[in-house]
């Protein structure tokens, strides 16, 4: 069995339909799912007192002040190094 010969007809709307699919999902990606992603990338600490020792470690270690601040995404603590980082929760 050989490979079934497409025509260039056929070619083109394959493409468009991949290009019309590529355009509806750039749609639906949003502010939101950016942060998700930024989100996924990151240590994620179950506890407030828990990220704060990690943020004390680390300042202790870099010499940089590193703060922790609440996640609404994934309802954990990440580690910031923006002043004005603690959050209140």
């Amino acid at each position: 069995m050989g490979k079934q010969q497409v025509s260039k007809r056929d070619r083109h709307r394959l493409k468009a339909k991949v290009r019309e699919r590529k355009k509806r999902q750039e749609s639906v990606k949003g502010p939101k799912s950016v942060a998700r992603r930024m989100c996924i990338r990151k240590v994620r600490h179950a506890t407030r007192e828990g990220a704060e020792s990690a943020a004390a470690y680390c300042t202790n270690t870099s010499g940089v002040t590193i703060g922790v601040y609440h996640c609404p995404l994934c309802d954990g603590w990440h580690l910031t190094h923006k002043v004005g980082g603690s959050s209140d929760a």
